[in-house]
């Protein structure tokens, strides 16, 4: 799971009363200065783990971007690909992504950067996420239903199973891996499991 975010930081201010929660407006929430310590942190964490991965698949959203881009920094040769189906259950304007140009000027080719993000399974022009930002109005996004968010954690398993390399990293969000495995995870926690062990469908989504 990625680091600690700007959209976390609200929840906590909150949570003593969700009363007062009005959504922020933080489209594809970034991390904190918490969650980037957190994310190079987990780079160092990772020992030899980090090198068996063959491929780092990341959600296109920025804050799995940035964290999957510090963990695996110190093997700038390695691939990693942006995957649409891996991005958060839409809930928030935090979980709106940007177009993939943006995208590839922050963590592509084109940054500069160490690790260089491969955005080819995006479309080049519109929308990637579940619900196209020119239709939303102000703050009432869409939550997405249960089924569908399902159904494309299901395509990224057979996606995944179809791949030819042995270790691949994963990095994505709280409520993805809880989707994909059961699991409730904390920000940079890391889950080990086998490819038959992800099973959309067949876990409790709360």
């Amino acid at each position: 799971r990625h680091g600690r975010t700007e959209m976390q930081d609200y929840y906590h201010s909150v949570k003593h009363d969700m009363s007062l929660f009005r959504d922020p407006m933080l489209r594809d929430t970034r991390l904190t200065p918490v969650g980037e310590a957190q994310a190079d942190a987990l780079a160092a964490s990772l020992g030899t783990l980090a090198d068996e991965v063959e491929l780092v698949v990341a959600s296109p959203l920025s804050r799995a971007l940035d964290t999957a881009t510090r963990a695996f920094r110190r093997r700038p040769d390695l691939p990693v690909v942006a995957h649409p189906a891996l991005r958060e259950r839409q809930k928030r304007y935090a979980d709106l992504g940007r177009p993939r140009s943006c995208l590839e000027e922050e963590f592509g080719a084109a940054s500069g950067a160490g690790l260089v993000v491969d955005f080819g399974l995006l479309p080049e022009e519109g929308n990637w996420g579940y619900t196209p930002p020119e239709d939303i109005d102000g703050a009432a996004v869409p939550e997405e239903a249960e089924a569908p968010f399902l159904e494309r954690l299901a395509s990224f398993a057979d996606w995944l199973g179809a791949r030819p390399e042995r270790c691949v990293a994963v990095v994505c969000h709280k409520g993805v891996v809880r989707g994909l495995t059961g699991r409730a995870v904390a920000n940079c926690e890391v889950v080990e499991c086998a490819l038959e062990e992800l099973r959309p469908g067949m876990h409790a989504m709360s």
